[in-house]
């Protein structure tokens, strides 16, 4: 009994003082001075500032609040109303001018280009507390490009060249001589310096816009439409079933991937007959078995930009566009095929306002959700500045915005290699894209520069 009696009187005790506890809890709680919340209704001088978040960090002292997404470039804060909310206010809520504080009225506007400071006091007068205030926007505009030249060491043994990346920071460059073979250089410090390369086994003149990979392997064709392969790039041997292959296009895998797990090599073949037609190979070697359709008379055969890319359900499809027809004519038709036995005619460049204009030796990539292309050579002999954009893989073109012009680049180019850069963003869910341009010709003489790339926004914490 006396020790369920004892047992009783500590429990009284104890809820007690977690009684009074909470009551001083509650009372310190109450009477703080902290803002709760921050942020800004709709205002015409600010478009879209009500919704921005306004964060609060309540351990700094003083304390921070900022918007941790910016506002775009250009907006205007000098005329501000915000809607502040304090856990206990006495009412007399100073914040900084200049560099004094003056009495707050929540009517009076607020200019935020430069941090501003709160201060409050408690309802019961025993607590002050501080906030600096920063409204953060863009210093640049996240959607205007920068195209720097990156290095002037780019081998000059050709206007037209080949770019592969074979590891994080090496690049592996080939050229196809006037006297016939390849060139290879080598660069292992990210494109700053270059080493010339041995190669052997193949004295034709080669198609350097054949040059691809496939299992591991480097193909290219010659003039002659033979086949030749290598394991590294450097030592050529003459392969195939004997089917002349007139331009290779590169790797894909099967569109029913799932279910048959198989990667074609593809291009164009003439067969026994004289005829030309798509086609594609299991093994880069057997080309017989598998012809396909016939080449459309506008379908570009040199001289083309080449560009592969992934639709959502992971399949694979190649884009082909501009350059010049089988009778050496200028297309402006872009193509696309997902088999590499049949393209399908997407665009042909009928209609100006979204038409390419005629060119040869241009370039083809993907940048910030944008089927881009870059540079060439026009019907009229004029080197190409001009970019060319699409959102829905090449059906319809327009002029990409100004401020993505490559403005540095004060010459057009033609026949560079370009080669987008993912860098992995582990902030945010999409990787940096950075844009790389490797010689080719600015006049009629190689160039020797590699131009590096960027939206503003690709270099900001948060995108």
């Amino acid at each position: 009994m006396r020790k369920k009696n004892s047992l009783l009187i500590i429990s009284v005790i104890i809820s007690g003082l977690f009684v009074s506890c909470w009551d001083n809890f509650t009372e310190r709680t109450y009477y703080s001075a902290n803002i709760t919340s921050f942020g800004f209704d709709a205002h015409d001088t600010c478009p879209d500032i009500e919704d921005y978040d306004f964060n609060i960090d309540q351990m700094s002292n003083p304390g921070l609040i900022f918007n941790l997404d910016s506002l775009p470039y250009g907006r205007v804060v000098n005329c501000l109303f915000p809607t502040v909310n304090f856990q206990s206010s006495n009412g007399n809520v100073y914040m900084s001018d200049s560099d004094s504080l003056v009495l707050w009225n929540s009517t009076d506007s607020i200019n935020f280009s430069s941090p501003v400071i709160f201060k409050n006091t408690s309802s019961d007068g025993l607590y002050t507390r501080e906030y600096q205030v920063k409204v953060n926007v863009h210093l640049v505009d996240p959607d205007s490009m920068l195209m720097n030249q990156y290095a002037a060491a780019f081998p000059t043994d050709a206007n037209q060249n080949k770019i592969f990346h074979p590891t994080e920071n090496s690049f592996l460059s080939f050229f196809a001589l006037a006297t016939g073979g390849l060139s290879a250089y080598l660069s292992t410090d990210k494109g700053l310096t270059w080493n010339v390369q041995p190669v052997s086994g193949i004295t034709e003149t080669v198609n350097i816009n054949s040059l691809c990979t496939f299992q591991s392997k480097y193909f290219v064709t010659s003039k002659s439409n033979q086949l030749y392969s290598s394991s590294d790039g450097l030592v050529w041997t003459q392969t195939g079933d004997g089917t002349k292959i007139v331009t290779l296009f590169g790797a894909i895998k099967d569109k029913y991937y799932n279910v048959s797990h198989v990667n074609y090599l593809i291009g164009i073949v003439e067969n026994a007959s004289g005829e030309y037609h798509f086609s594609r190979s299991k093994d880069g070697i057997n080309w017989k078995d598998t012809i396909g359709n016939e080449i459309n008379p506008d379908f570009p055969w040199t001289d083309y930009a080449l560009v592969k890319g992934t639709t959502t359900t992971d399949v694979e499809f190649y884009t082909i566009a501009t350059g010049l027809d089988k009778n050496k004519n200028f297309s402006a038709s872009v193509w696309s095929t997902e088999t590499g036995l049949d393209w399908v005619l997407i665009d042909d460049g009928s209609n100006e306002k979204t038409a390419i204009v005629k060119r040869k030796g241009a370039s083809l990539f993907y940048y910030d959700n944008y089927l881009v292309c870059f540079g060439g050579q026009d019907a009229n002999g004029d080197f190409r500045q001009d970019l060319y954009v699409s959102e829905d893989q090449g059906k319809g073109w327009t002029t990409a915005p100004d401020n993505w012009a490559f403005l540095n680049m004060i010459n057009g180019l033609a026949y560079p290699s370009a080669y987008v850069e993912h860098v992995k963003d582990f902030v945010n869910d999409k990787d940096r894209e950075f844009i790389w341009i490797f010689g080719g010709t600015k006049g009629y003489y190689p160039s020797s520069a590699i131009w590096k790339g960027y939206l503003n926004k690709m270099m900001f914490l948060r995108r």
